[in-house]
């Protein structure tokens, strides 16, 4: 039987997740974030995403790199995920601590399930002017 790749439904970077009575609260969704000086340090954030067509336990991977074909990873994450239900939808969360990031320019988040590749999504570090 051929292996059946992952749905995935939300791949978000956030300010903050939580969880309150089974629902999640994803604040401060961006795409964007700017700072004066580089390197910098960006204050911890989040990955949120959702994934379905999962088949028994899985390894949930991200990742975060510049956008740069020899740029290593700035951030590396996994979870296990156990489900048995393929139609079901399967919610987490990382949290991404105190990362630094040597300049402007575009990075990439990357979500994989078992090693296989499953989405990316851009964002933009920019340079703020002082006034």
């Amino acid at each position: 039987m051929p292996k059946v790749k992952p749905v995935v439904h939300a791949l978000l970077l956030a300010d903050q997740i939580t969880v309150d009575q089974g629902k999640w609260n994803i604040l401060g969704v961006f795409e964007y974030l700017w700072t004066f000086e580089f390197p910098t340090t960006l204050q911890p954030f989040f990955i949120f995403c959702a994934v379905s067509s999962l088949r028994g336990p899985t390894e949930i991977q991200v990742s975060i790199r510049a956008d740069d074909a020899d740029s290593d990873d700035l951030f590396h994450a996994s979870q296990r995920a156990s489900i048995d239900d393929p139609t079901a939808v399967y919610d987490l969360s990382f949290c991404v601590p105190r990362l630094t990031l040597p300049e402007p320019g575009p990075y990439t988040v990357t979500l994989h399930a078992d090693g296989d590749f499953l989405l990316s999504r851009p964002f933009k570090l920019m340079q703020a002017e002082r006034e």
